[in-house]
């Protein structure tokens, strides 16, 4: 691993650039910081640095726009939340909570529009859930609502990309509002969520509940996954918000405790991963996921993996393209790229000790990790040239994720996954580490970009694509041997693919005679044919 990094140091990143392509961090801990990363320039002669720009102390709650120009802060024994600008300093607006209050939770809407408050429930605070509308200084409630301790999954506020629909859970039903227009009486939709025939069983704490991007002709999926219970099937139900009367697709799902969906950019497809503890079947310590493509829009579903073949630990859609990588089954597991459309698998990329995929912001390159309980190994590919460019390794990382400008990419060691040696680090994407800043507890890390448009660059002419390395080993007796049939030897087995390997479907026989007709008979009939013509040229000849 050292000597594919070592080598790769030489190489050029993806072009220098004299224009400002600074870009920021936002590191919460036991203080709230503020980090400007400034590329390497060419023309300068300047290295990569991490410069400090400020710092504010006893800060309880942080949460940053998607925007990344402004951060909304609680200070420790303050009642009130700041919203601040990042660069400025500058107190933007307030909001004056209830005295007393304990907040719970802080969420900026996908455009920055809508401000969620989550402040702990009492009976002076009875609505603890409250919506804000955020323009420029003003701060206006538009929504409170009393947030039920009952669920066991946060259930804020959820809006579209765009900001067109926003749906929020009340109890057993889901109220779905349009353009800002936040009623409960007179919402776009309500959509009842008990289930059973007489629909008296309620739906249950730990429901998922998932909205889909509008797609080009306006719709809008909402879905809601019900893990079985009680003897019953998980079910799902999806609605298209334009008629939401009833539901356009329905089904059931055997061995579905747990569920979560994956929505394309597109807005028309999901895929469904659900989860089972205990099957028949399965062998896995750990449980077996399920994966499903669903397309509500045909009321159809495709079935990518089932319970018994193992965990699903990665599913991650195409930001441009309508393709789906995923990391699935037994360490090393196995990397695939599979079509949107249809759920057949198109790519595969070999057998990795790997469990997280993160995408740059162009969907060129994809960094392919082992975290957790992995030894926190990366590798780097280029999904044009379907090869892997960089090897590099971040020990005990929590936290990953790309730059905004692509050339880069950071992780973070943080509390309370990990109560020592938190950090952030700062590669580039050829696998060098350029800049580590160590912390005494950090809690969580934010990358933003405010201001900034950046351009998708190739990788550099001369990175050349990572060989496969041989170690040597010591011998080893025949059963221990990579080759033999133990536990251990097949966990330490790992493919040391580097190109993507497309993958051949066989041929599909197109059934003759007419659509629907049965092939017991079709062959009957040919065999009939067939004695009829060898008859006939029998009494010609």
């Amino acid at each position: 691993m050292e000597d594919i990094s070592g080598g790769l140091r030489s190489m050029n990143l993806r072009g220098d650039t004299s224009d400002n392509a600074d870009w920021y961090i936002i590191a919460h801990g036991k203080k709230t910081q503020l980090y400007q990363f400034t590329p390497r320039n060419a023309a300068t002669q300047s290295n990569d640095e991490c410069t400090l720009i400020w710092e504010e102390v006893d800060i309880s709650h942080c949460c940053p726009t998607h925007g990344g120009d402004r951060i909304c802060i609680n200070r420790k024994g303050s009642n009130i939340l700041e919203i601040i600008d990042l660069f400025s300093r500058k107190i933007v607006s307030t909001i004056q909570l209830p005295p007393d209050c304990v907040i719970s939770g802080i969420l900026f809407s996908t455009k920055d529009t809508y401000l969620v408050v989550h402040t702990a429930w009492s009976e002076a605070n009875p609505n603890n859930l409250v919506i804000y509308r955020i323009n420029g200084p003003d701060v206006t409630p538009v929504l409170a609502i009393p947030y039920s301790k009952s669920y066991t999954v946060k259930r804020y506020p959820i809006w579209t990309p765009c900001e067109t629909y926003c749906t929020i859970r009340v109890n057993n039903d889901l109220f779905v509002f349009k353009d800002g227009q936040y009623s409960l009486e007179t919402p776009l939709s309500k959509i009842s969520l008990t289930f059973g025939d007489d629909g008296a069983v309620p739906f249950s704490a730990n429901s998922i509940i998932s909205i889909s991007p509008v797609t080009k002709n306006g719709a809008c999926y909402l879905a809601a996954f019900t893990p079985e219970q009680k003897g019953t099937s998980g079910l799902v139900r999806i609605y298209n918000l334009q008629d939401a009367t009833k539901p356009c697709y329905e089904n059931v799902f055997k061995y579905a405790e747990e569920g979560e969906f994956f929505w394309s950019t597109r807005g028309t497809t999901a895929v469904l991963r659900t989860f089972i503890n205990n099957v028949k079947g399965l062998s896995s310590y750990y449980g077996g996921n399920g994966l499903f493509l669903l397309q509500p829009h045909k009321a159809n579903h495709e079935t990518i993996m089932e319970p018994t073949e193992g965990q699903a630990h990665e599913v991650s859609w195409s930001r441009t393209a309508n393709d789906i990588l995923i990391i699935k089954g037994t360490r090393p597991a196995e990397l695939d790229m599979y079509d949107g459309n249809s759920g057949n698998k198109i790519l595969t990329f070999g057998r990795h000790h790997r469990n997280t995929i993160r995408r740059d912001a162009f969907d060129r390159l994809v960094l392919i990790g082992g975290f957790g309980n992995l030894s926190g190994d990366i590798d780097i590919w280029d999904l044009k040239k379907r090869c892997k460019i960089a090897q590099t390794k971040s020990d005990c990382a929590v936290f990953c994720d790309f730059a905004p400008d692509g050339r880069y990419f950071v992780t973070a060691t943080t509390c309370p996954r990990m109560r020592v040696n938190n950090c952030f680090k700062v590669f580039s994407y050829s696998g060098k580490l350029v800049s580590q800043i160590d912390f005494d507890e950090l809690y969580h890390l934010y990358i933003c970009s405010p201001g900034r448009t950046f351009v998708a660059r190739d990788p550099s002419p001369t990175a050349c694509t990572v060989a496969p390395t041989v170690k040597k080993s010591v011998y080893r007796a025949p059963g221990s041997r990579p080759d033999g049939p133990t536990a251990a030897a097949f966990l330490r087995l790992e493919a040391q693919t580097t190109v993507a390997t497309p993958v051949a479907r066989p041929p599909v026989s197109i059934p003759r005679g007419p659509p629907g007709a049965d092939p017991t008979l079709l062959a009957q009939a040919a065999r009939i044919s067939r004695k009829k013509k060898d008859q006939a040229n029998k009494r010609n000849n």
